[in-house]
């Protein structure tokens, strides 16, 4: 077992594996150059490794995978069907108080590649619930720790509705 496999295992079983995926490390290959990931480290020790979601290169968390067909498309479909449930913690800046929801949709911004917007006329809902948590001081400025659960998952969608809030991630 490589020292990657060894270090980030959860648990795994005939039909899928769960991986702990550290921050900075692609959850897939990129473009040009970024070809390390998480996905081509497996891939090169169990080659039936497949693909059932990702996590943003500077998240970590833990990803799934499928090991077998029936296995992907069985964790795939509850992703699908939303009956998996993601929590996420996160750092903003500024001082937000209590919890709420943003519901409002998330678009691709064509004219700024790859960043995402909000645009309100866009007919494919994005929302997610935050709490914040605690709150502290990082270099004198004010920083929240957040809960954030998406209930859609949009590309970008957390940090275009924390940023909509004015505490950006």
């Amino acid at each position: 077992m490589s020292d990657f496999l060894s270090e980030h295992l959860i648990y795994r079983d005939d039909d899928f594996m769960v991986i702990h995926k550290p921050s900075d490390i692609l959850s897939v290959p990129g473009k040009g150059d970024l070809h390390d990931s998480v996905l081509t480290r497996l891939v090169a020790i169990e080659p039936r490794t497949l693909l059932i979601h990702r996590l943003d290169r500077d998240t970590s968390g833990i990803l799934v995978f499928g090991l077998s067909k029936r296995g992907q498309s069985a964790i795939a479909r509850q992703f699908q069907d939303r009956q998996t449930s993601k929590i996420y913690e996160a750092l903003v800046a500024g001082h937000l108080e209590g919890e709420g929801t943003v519901d409002i949709p998330v678009v691709y911004d064509p004219s700024r590649p790859p960043l995402h917007i909000v645009d309100a006329s866009h007919n494919k809902p994005a929302l997610t619930h935050w709490q914040a948590i605690e709150h502290f001081q990082i270099q004198g400025q004010p920083v929240t720790r957040v809960k954030l659960t998406p209930i859609t998952g949009r590309s970008h969608q957390l940090r275009v509705h924390m940023q909509y809030l004015g505490h950006p991630i």
